[in-house]
């Protein structure tokens, strides 16, 4: 059997996978794909598909929740001038005095570790541990400070990789500031665009389950992100070259869709090929997600009013960042085929290796 794709660990026991679900969720990244190989061809999985699902799930709740946000806005802005306020404002004070309230209770009820997770019994924590624990690629037992973790991933240029790789994909994701604006050169009323702009984000949201499940399935990393940055790029094309009403709109579904899909896959390959002590993986988690962000700040200025209604350059720029991300993720997957050769070689042991 061909190791390269597969998420391999020995289960410590006969209980249910699902106690996979009551770890924390920073750990369940949907590549819990490394193999472990048995030299004398034997290979055994820990339910990678599952993990991948539970993750995906997870970031397609977000994106639903932006969907839905189009029309909570149409609803609010009916409230423009109530007590003197605009409609804007009250949207800013009741959307962030929700999401305020919301991460203070997140704070209190959102777990470290396993180990340190109250609502589980001791066996689940121990359990849920040793799960993480055996996906680990790496030799560290003893755990080090967070500024060695920071030098860990700094000196790491898969780090750096990763980290670009997800700068261009949500550059690539820039139009998500600016979708009610395109959605609005359809010619249609304020109310009715904001009520529009919520159904490509809910086929995006079930596109990007599909598409966990498929990479958690087939234990694939490169050829899902390609594949999904390839349908963005196909709906900006389509989004930049044409004013027509209906294959605008058509197009408006097809670049969410495929923008979307790969954004946890990002992050989870990142989480579990950058593993090797749970200080560095923390850092490589961060630098990947604020590296990322970077990309709305500059993001903001393909998208001028000067360009309207076809939005070539915030179109054509997204297009070019999304092939950007595709070459990164094929740099990273030939390094890791190259590291993998070299961990076979250097040992008939059973061992760990890289998936992508």
């Amino acid at each position: 059997m061909d190791s390269k794709h597969h998420a391999t660990v020995e289960p410590i026991d006969e209980k249910p996978a699902v106690v996979a679900h009551l770890d924390d969720k920073s750990e369940l990244g949907p590549d819990k794909h490394a193999a472990a190989v048995d030299y004398t061809g034997a290979e055994r999985k820990n339910d990678p598909e599952e993990i991948a699902l539970v993750r995906k799930i997870d970031w397609r709740l977000m994106i639903l929740a932006t969907g839905f946000s189009g029309l909570i806005a149409a609803a609010v802005f009916q409230m423009d001038g109530l007590r003197g306020i605009a409609g804007w404002r009250w949207l800013f004070i009741i959307e962030g005095a929700a999401t305020a309230l919301v991460a203070i209770v997140g704070f209190f009820m959102l777990p470290n570790t396993p180990l340190t997770t109250r609502w589980l019994t001791p066996r689940e924590r121990e359990l849920a541990n040793a799960r993480m624990e055996r996906d680990r690629i790496g030799d560290a037992t003893e755990p080090v400070s967070m500024m060695e973790g920071l030098k860990q991933a700094c000196r790491d240029k898969r780090c750096w990789l990763f980290v670009l790789m997800q700068n261009f994909h949500l550059s690539a994701c820039s139009f998500n500031s600016f979708f009610p604006t395109v959605v609005k050169t359809l010619g249609f009323s304020t109310t009715v665009t904001l009520v529009l702009t919520c159904p490509p984000f809910l086929f995006a949201g079930a596109a990007g389950i599909a598409t966990g499940w498929s990479s958690g399935r087939m234990h694939e990393r490169t050829w899902h992100i390609t594949g999904g940055l390839l349908v963005a790029v196909v709906g900006f094309v389509i989004a930049a070259s044409t004013l027509n009403t209906a294959g605008r709109y058509v197009a408006c579904f097809i670049f969410p869709v495929g923008a979307y899909s790969v954004n946890s896959v990002i992050i989870g390959w990142a989480s579990s090929t950058l593993s090797q002590t749970k200080e560095k993986k923390a850092v490589v988690l961060a630098m990947t997600n604020v590296g990322g962000q970077i990309g709305y700040i500059y993001g903001a200025y393909l998208w001028p009013d000067t360009d309207k209604p076809r939005y070539g350059i915030g179109f054509g720029a997204s297009a070019g960042f999304a092939l950007l991300s595709i070459a990164c993720a094929w740099v990273i997957r030939g390094m890791l085929i190259k590291e993998n050769r070299r961990l076979k070689s250097s040992t008939n042991e059973r061992i760990m290796l890289y998936g992508y």
